[in-house]
């Protein structure tokens, strides 16, 4: 009860209904799936964590997706991006959608995030779409078994972790038009390069999500023992 009065005490500005009932829900549990058979989990990772983790594991199941090791991509592509304190004045809550992009690993659930942004602070400002962009990016890397995609002059260059570099006679003889564009060096084996022909940042980012989409299907058929 005195958690509770504090929790009200702590949100009063309007609009706090859903941390109050959230609060009040992480106080006194939610039955079974939240109760005392998986209260260690839940204190060792938090309640908002655990249910976006939950969330992932569902959609991932649903999809049909063959489930990867997943690699920890990091995207180096000079862009805007960010959320202006005019789009969410809010600093608590721009934190907590940054971190959640940050743990996000499933395209489904970037959706998700994007989709509420919308629904609750309206149009997303273009800082907020490199933002997810970049975001985009990071989970098809991911997928594809690329540790990083960073631009050098007026290429990008998608470098694999070890053991994860695709099949390239299976890559070269793709039809995909994207493979266009692509060229490898023989003195950086462990990348893949692809040409850059227009300085538009959102041609740039669908060339590149093109080539990792590409990348991830190599991945899941090279990991099926049926092919």
């Amino acid at each position: 009860a005195a958690e509770r009065l504090e929790t009200i005490e702590e949100h009063t500005a309007l609009g706090s209904g859903f941390k109050i009932a959230l609060r009040d829900l992480q106080i006194r549990g939610a039955g079974n799936i939240l109760g005392e058979s998986q209260s260690g989990h839940i204190s060792s990772i938090g309640f908002s964590l655990y249910m976006e983790l939950l969330e992932e594991a569902v959609t991932r199941l649903r999809s049909g997706r063959k489930i990867h090791e997943r690699t920890d991509a990091s995207i180096e592509i000079p862009v805007t991006a960010y959320f202006p304190v005019s789009y969410i004045p809010d600093e608590e809550m721009r934190i907590e959608i940054y971190a959640r992009l940050a743990r996000c690993s499933a395209l489904e659930l970037l959706d998700i995030i994007r989709e509420e942004c919308s629904d609750r602070f309206g149009n997303i400002p273009v800082e907020a779409e490199g933002l997810f962009s970049i975001s985009r990016l990071r989970i098809l890397a991911g997928d594809a078994g690329v540790k990083k995609v960073s631009r050098v002059l007026n290429h990008l260059r998608f470098e694999f972790m070890p053991g994860c570099l695709p099949d390239l006679s299976r890559l070269l003889v793709s039809e995909d038009p994207i493979m266009r564009y692509i060229y490898l060096n023989p003195s950086d084996q462990n990348a893949i390069n692809l040409n850059i022909f227009s300085e538009e940042t959102d041609e740039i980012f669908t060339d590149a999500g093109q080539l990792l989409r590409l990348l991830a299907n190599l991945r899941e058929i090279d990991g099926n023992p049926e092919n």
